[in-house]
């Protein structure tokens, strides 16, 4: 007499073939769920996370403006190998982001290095 896997008994090598197709598809429901879960995260992920940072900050040299008025200009090495400038005016008290520039302006050297960064 034969008999299906789908008629079997506790002894019946049968009953594991079932166990193991139950346990594999309960397992790839875990690696979609798995799968979705990251992509989600990766879209969600804010992109100023993933943007270039500034790595090292030194100073290249200084300047007179047109109307007398010393600045200094520094270089930015960002995460992404870039080089970028900033300029310093006011005795350092305002940091702009480009050489010789007073667009994009800040108050603190790091934020101006973050914004020419990006």
């Amino acid at each position: 007499m034969t008999h299906s896997c789908r008629d079997y008994s506790p002894a019946d090598p049968c009953r594991s073939k079932a166990i193991d197709s139950v346990l594999i598809h309960n397992n790839n429901r875990v690696m979609v769920s798995l799968r979705s879960l990251l992509l989600g995260w990766c879209l969600l992920v804010p992109m100023n996370v993933l943007a270039a940072k500034p790595t090292a900050i030194t100073f290249e040299s200084d300047g007179v403006s047109p109307d007398g008025v010393v600045y200094a200009n520094y270089q930015v090495k960002c995460s992404d190998s870039r080089k970028q400038l900033i300029t310093a005016w006011d005795q350092r008290k305002k940091w702009c982001k480009g050489k010789n520039s007073q667009d994009n302006c800040h108050k603190r050297q790091i934020k101006a290095a973050i914004a020419a960064c990006k």
